[in-house]
């Protein structure tokens, strides 16, 4: 196997980051959280000399080992609710469009939504103990991305999630 290493002669990346929360307590219906974080890259230009150079902004970058794909803009909010031992947490994650590598396409720009529902039960088994059941959903409404064509019909594992919804139940106990 013959291998070859590229080093950058000159990469320039500017992005913006978000993260933002607020609280919210009332009496009767428990605290809510909401919860923003967002990344908008400006700028993500590289420079491997010999005239390969370019923009990997908004774009797969599937030819360049050191670039992941770079969406212009990705989002995650969510939305946390506590009343007494009872917890219910729904986020929604989305990432914009990017151009794909080699088959011309766009990669879509997918909504996955998740849910959680959680109660926790103290004292059960000790004074200090306490019992969580928490069930929920990954991709709650199923979105699939579609596969870009690329070597055969590939799906971007960096941006889109294959599984489809993912229903899960966990117990967790601390004593």
């Amino acid at each position: 196997i013959t291998a070859s290493y590229v080093n950058a002669d000159k990469m320039e990346h500017t992005a913006w980051d978000l993260y933002a929360d607020y609280t919210m307590q009332f009496d009767n219906v428990g605290m809510f959280r909401l919860g923003l974080q967002g990344t908008l890259i400006d700028k993500y230009t590289y420079d491997f000399g010999g005239g390969n150079s370019g923009d990997g902004m908004g774009q797969q970058n599937l030819g360049i080992d050191v670039i992941p794909p770079l969406p212009e803009l990705r989002l995650v909010g969510t939305v946390n609710w506590n009343l007494g031992d009872h917890a219910v947490m729904v986020r929604a994650r989305w990432n914009d469009e990017v151009d794909a590598s080699f088959s011309g396409e766009v990669l879509e720009s997918l909504t996955y939504i998740d849910l959680t529902y959680s109660y926790s039960g103290r004292g059960w088994s000790g004074d200090n103990s306490i019992t969580t059941f928490e069930i929920g959903a990954r991709n709650l409404t199923d979105e699939y991305p579609k596969p870009d064509g690329a070597f055969g019909a590939g799906i971007e594992l960096a941006l889109h999630d294959p599984r489809g919804r993912m229903l899960f139940g966990r117990i967790k106990h601390e004593f």
